[in-house]
């Protein structure tokens, strides 16, 4: 191990090392996240890992303002260069991976009118305005293209600029244009127009997502909510960070929620992902072949979105 890979160990585990202290310990609330019992069109607990895919056009709120743009470009830009080292790390495992992505990474210069922009009262910036600084979103588009050939990668739409829909200033035909756009813009690559996951993980105008022919998203609390000619709500998961959780915990979560039969949902951002770290070799490579031996002695079952939204279709026609 390198001096730059031991050192960033040992801040890794002075910091869960406080916040075992601080809270109890942290995979203590995340294995809350594994105990809701599935529906029963699923017989064994089911797994998916998604990566939320948003570069420059991710969440901007901080501490009750924008962050600055250069703050936005530094960390986007840190996302963008891990995008094809985890790609690469999927397609030799073979691990199949949901990737939610923002539209606006398809055409950056597009931008709703005027009168159904997002502008909440706590930001000073031009939301959907591309910096001219910004090279994060350079080959987006291409590196799209090269996520829908594979086979294991399921792509759906993480709507278009990545508002918050639960923002007091953002109304039913805001939420209604913005997901008519990334629809629009994601038609050609999503892997299923029937998944969508909010930005922020803020529920909110579901009818709309409903009428856009939206049927599964994920939700924003541990619980499955599924009534007829309504939106699916998953349990929202829980957040995976090598930097807060080690290999060991991780593989304790999926050990409970195959115990519970339940939903293991971890989700991230490439921002992530150390790659000083080895985060890859050291995480999240043992971490998915671990997954894949459960499916594999038939404890549990890797699924998409997509056919979530099937089975449960399926069986609430029946």
């Amino acid at each position: 191990m390198n001096f730059e890979a031991e050192f960033i160990d040992n801040v890794r585990f002075i910091r869960r090392a406080y916040y075992a202290i601080t809270n109890q310990s942290r995979v203590k609330k995340k294995l809350v996240k594994v105990q809701e019992k599935l529906p029963d069109c699923f017989p064994l607990a089911i797994v998916n890992f998604s990566i939320d895919y948003e570069l420059f056009w991710g969440n901007a709120f901080d501490h009750g303002t924008s962050m600055s743009e250069e703050k936005r470009i530094h960390q986007a830009s840190i996302a963008r260069s891990n995008s094809f080292s985890f790609y690469a790390l999927l397609e030799e495992v073979k691990m199949n991976c949901t990737w939610s992505v923002v539209g606006k990474l398809m055409d950056p210069d597009k931008a709703p009118s005027l009168e159904l922009q997002f502008s909440p009262p706590w930001s000073d910036i031009n939301w959907y305005q591309k910096p001219d600084a910004d090279i994060t979103t350079y080959e987006a588009y291409e590196f799209i293209k090269l996520l829908a050939t594979s086979p294991y990668l399921e792509i759906l739409s993480h709507g278009f600029a990545h508002i918050d829909y639960a923002d007091l200033s953002v109304t039913k035909q805001m939420a209604s244009e913005d997901l008519k756009i990334a629809k629009e813009l994601l038609h050609e690559f999503a892997s299923t127009e029937k998944a969508f996951f909010y930005p922020c993980n803020k529920v909110k105008y579901e009818e709309v997502a409903y009428a856009l022919g939206y049927r599964v998203t994920r939700g924003s609390d541990n619980h499955w909510h599924i009534s007829k000619n309504e939106l699916i709500k998953t349990p929202i998961g829980f957040w995976i960070s090598p930097a807060m959780l080690s290999l060991n915990d991780a593989k304790r979560l999926v050990d409970i929620g195959i115990k519970n039969k339940s939903f293991i949902h971890p989700w991230m951002h490439l921002i992530e992902l150390n790659m000083k770290a080895d985060d890859l070799e050291r995480f999240y490579r043992p971490l998915f072949l671990y997954i894949q031996a459960q499916e594999k002695a038939g404890n549990l079952e890797i699924i998409t979105f997509g056919n979530i939204e099937k089975r449960i279709s399926n069986m609430n026609d029946n």
